[in-house]
């Protein structure tokens, strides 16, 4: 009964407040990084930024996967995903200089500092009618 609460806390308010927090530091440490000579930026509007492409998938009881799942903007042959490239700094053709930009392990650094992931969770169950401290 419990796990299926915090189940749920997880896929509901803690991938809601994660969503936010990784939206940020892509402004920053993405976006904020340099301004783009050879095209134009989709940021919030379909791009990395855009909340709708951060999904929450619960792997296991008690253990949600977050992922930014925005697509190319166009064929990309050298990565996989839009991240990837970001993240390793690989396969960007753009603007030669731009190294990696590893918003996902700054996100991670973030939340390990404020601990909003673990003030969602205690929101959401307390939310479901639970005594939380």
């Amino acid at each position: 009964y419990l796990q299926k609460h915090i189940n749920s806390a997880l896929q509901d308010e803690v991938t809601s407040d994660v969503k936010v927090y990784m939206s940020d530091v892509i402004q920053s440490v993405v976006y904020d990084a340099y301004t783009p000579k050879m095209y134009i930026r989709r940021g919030a509007y379909g791009g990395l930024g855009d909340q709708n492409n951060i999904t929450g998938t619960l792997v296991s009881d008690g253990q949600l996967e977050i992922a930014n799942e925005a697509p190319f903007n166009g064929a990309n042959p050298y990565k996989d995903t839009l991240t990837e490239v970001i993240v390793t700094g690989e396969g960007y053709n753009y603007d030669p200089g731009i190294g990696p930009r590893d918003f996902i392990q700054d996100t991670k650094d973030v939340l390990a500092s404020t601990k909003a992931h673990v003030d969602a969770l205690k929101n959401g169950m307390k939310k479901r009618g639970f005594d939380v401290k």
